[in-house]
């Protein structure tokens, strides 16, 4: 469903807004516009980091992810027109320079003009460095490619056959490194010299360090050159990870390395492990570390799955800060509910106090993942963590959650299970009223302190009792009046209250059950070898198996119809459980969740990826992700598409309706310039066009409300028609 636009008009210094209309769409898939929630500011694996001196960062990322910054701590997201992994980032002047897999390039001299280009070649490009009007890229097979501009690029008969990972300049010279401890030195990009390495380690990257070059590689290697790059000495770091990126700060010898959770700073004559966490200086995160900046007052560290730390001098070490929570579990299971609270809002009716309670119900996901992880959001967008139960020892992996209206439950390994209930919690909070004292406007404000109550479904959660079978559980459904769960060795229990009187049921299988689903007719659970169990009431199981071997992972009932996704990209739906159909999803991978969103279906699965259905799952499309993560869980509310996986990522797009259109909901126009206030949805995109008369129209900016109350200000200093003119809002996909 599409929203024609809402209309303003403005006449003689009045305007008024005319409305919306609504039209039905085709019911076609639309490209969805993905953005992250978890981990903040994205989940794309960071491969380099540049920084110009008027404070702007990019960072380059997989699946042609590009981001910029000004503080390291607010993130745009760059369209740059390609899936392509970007491995190199700098810049020529004032244009930022991309380059990646199979040749991409991506140039940009301002975020709303984004380019990409190919050069032709499956090689990758690794590393890029410009300096003087120059850029050198580097990548497989010996290949060096040299530009003036971004746009046009040649190709440099170097001699070079070693794969090249790393490039960098200074003292007048380029020096390329890569693998089987290869480095190379030019003057200009197109002439090189190999220069004799006393390793045969890949070497990954390579940085200026004030008196010579360094490179980092495998297995802990790093190696630093003289002036000239010509002659080079191993240096001892202490660790044998793989190491990525190397940087100087401002100190003397202040050389920092980076890597497979390495971190290292030189103290001579050692390298100082920057993650010890008895050293006094807070120490960083240990992940993947890929990128490493310094931008004359602090480090800038990079990584997998959007890491980001800044760091600075703290006596012989740095201390590292993260404006992001630091936390990666794996997440394996979603679920969506409704919560209802009160609000009490006080008003005064002349001189006397009165109150207005509005019962509001909330509608929140929670999540569940490894580490006994238990997460909730309201929106899809800020997730926080929800107060668990307290697990001495080993914690649980929770690998599904689920339940009815008012109880979910969160099974996972060792026979472990929590809750969470509907329940209310008094918040106590000052509000300021304001008082009318007579003619004129509102002038006095008093003090007034309400309660209101707070419902903390699936915010608290309570520690059960051990399940009677210690076995992992993943499989957890309920109706009003059985919950249901499975796990290993074909294990099945219900309960009526979901949260003790487990009763263990016969199983005519005694393969793994990861997932059960309750629909009209009863119950389904599915697993391993292509097992799929049928009951009527959750007590006595019949084998349905529908014949082949491959794992059937998730069932879910989609409102009309079940359908059960799985291994090898297996997909099977079913009116009723007893007939099932299978469906060619385009895809081998597995599989792992399905959900629907008005009429279209969306499984999502390992490596990133997303199919689509809008014929009720009988043909199935792909659909872009920003990520090549593995996604485990899907859910949705109010047409929002939210996605789960490995490494705690989180991804969310509108699929469905928004609710209402933008709005606009103020206006204070003068005669040179306009203010406007729209009022939307978060993340909804938008345009404002500027027409003389309602049927003839410019084309204007394009908005998103980033705002979780979904305002958006807009100032446009474009003068104002002297008699008539109109706006209006428009959708953008």
């Amino acid at each position: 469903m599409n929203f024609m636009p809402s209309l303003l008009r403005i006449r003689r210094g009045l305007f008024y807004v005319v409305g919306a209309i609504l039209m039905l769409g085709s019911g076609l898939a639309a490209a969805l516009r993905w953005h992250w929630s978890n981990p903040r500011p994205f989940g794309n694996n960071i491969a380099d980091i540049a920084w110009r001196s008027n404070g702007v960062y990019v960072a380059a990322a997989d699946h042609g992810q590009l981001f910029t910054s000004d503080d390291l701590v607010s993130w745009r997201t760059l369209e740059t027109g390609t899936t392509l992994a970007l491995r190199g980032v700098t810049y020529l002047g004032n244009r930022l320079l991309a380059v990646g897999e199979a040749g991409v390039v991506v140039w940009a001299d301002a975020p709303e003009s984004v380019n990409h280009g190919s050069l032709g070649t499956v090689d990758w490009l690794e590393g890029i460095v410009s300096h003087n009007g120059l850029a050198v890229a580097v990548g497989d097979r010996g290949a060096v490619y040299t530009t003036p501009n971004g746009q046009s690029w040649t190709r440099q008969p170097a001699g070079i056959t070693n794969w090249l990972r790393g490039v960098a300049w200074a003292n007048g010279l380029f020096c390329a490194v890569g693998e089987n401890g290869f480095a190379a030195t030019s003057p200009d990009g197109t002439n090189w010299i190999r220069r004799t390495i006393p390793v045969t380690n890949h070497l990954n990257r390579v940085a200026w360090v004030g008196t010579g070059f360094l490179a980092v590689g495998e297995n802990g290697r790093a190696l630093l050159s003289d002036l000239s790059g010509g002659s080079w000495r191993d240096s001892k770091t202490g660790t044998t990870n793989h190491l990525n990126a190397a940087a100087i700060d401002n100190a003397p010898q202040g050389m920092m390395i980076a890597g497979d959770n390495a971190l290292r700073l030189y103290v001579p004559p050692v390298w100082n492990d920057e993650l010890n966490t008895n050293r006094t200086a807070r120490p960083a995160f240990g992940v993947r570390y890929l990128a490493l900046l310094w931008n004359g007052t602090e480090m800038v560290l990079g990584g997998r799955t959007g890491a980001l730390y800044r760091g600075r001098r703290s006596g012989f070490g740095f201390n590292w800060v993260s404006d992001f929570p630091e936390g990666r579990p794996w997440l394996f299971d979603l679920a969506a509910r409704s919560a209802l609270g009160t609000n009490i809002t006080p008003i005064f009716v002349q001189s006397s106090i009165q109150f207005t309670t509005n019962a509001t119900t909330n509608t929140f996901y929670s999540a569940a993942g490894e580490g006994a992880t238990l997460l909730q959001s309201d929106d899809g967008r800020t997730w926080q963590s929800a107060a668990g139960p307290d697990y001495p020892g080993t914690l649980p992996v929770f690998l599904g959650v689920g339940g009815r209206e008012s109880l979910l439950v969160a099974v996972g390994s060792g026979g472990n299970l929590a809750y969470s209930t509907v329940a209310y919690e008094p918040v106590v909070r000052t509000n300021l009223v304001p008082v009318s004292v007579g003619p004129g406007p509102l002038t006095n404000f008093v003090s007034v302190v309400v309660t209101n109550w707070i419902n903390t479904f699936g915010l608290d959660w309570n520690k059960a009792p051990l399940l009677p079978v210690l076995t992992n559980f993943q499989g957890v459904c309920a109706t009003p009046t059985l919950f249901v769960i499975t796990g290993a060795g074909g294990t099945i229990l219900s309960s009526p209250s979901g949260t003790n009187q487990w009763t263990v049921r016969n199983s005519p299988r005694q393969t793994f059950l990861s997932s059960v689903a309750a629909f009209p007719g009863g119950f389904v659970a599915v697993g391993d070898g292509g097992v799929l169990l049928v009951s009527g009431d959750g007590i006595q199981w019949t084998d349905r198996s529908p014949g082949g071997s491959e794992w059937i992972y998730r069932v879910r009932w989609v409102g009309d119809q079940l359908v059960a996704v799985g291994q090898g990209g297996r997909i099977l739906t079913s009116p009723d459980a007893s007939v099932w159909s299978a469906r060619v999803s385009g895809t081998t991978h597995w599989l792992n969740d399905v959900v629907r969103i008005d009429a279209m279906l969306y499984a999502v699965g390992v490596q990133g990826i997303v199919r689509a259905s809008a014929d009720g799952g009988v043909t199935w499309s792909a659909v872009e992700i920003p990520t090549g993560k593995s996604l485990y869980a899907a859910s949705t509310v109010a047409g929002q598409l939210v996605v789960a996986g490995v490494e705690g990522i989180v991804l969310r797009a509108q699929s469905g309706a928004w609710p209402q259109p933008v709005r606009f909901l103020n206006y204070p126009r003068n005669a040179t310039e306009n203010l406007f206030q729209f009022i939307g949805s978060q993340d909804q995109r938008f345009r404002l066009d500027r027409g003389a008369t309602v049927d003839s129209w410019s084309t204007g900016p394009e908005f998103e409300i980033t705002d979780p109350l979904g305002i958006l200000l807009f100032y446009d200093p474009t003068p104002n028609a002297t008699d008539e003119q109109w706006f209006r809002t428009a959708d953008v996909p």
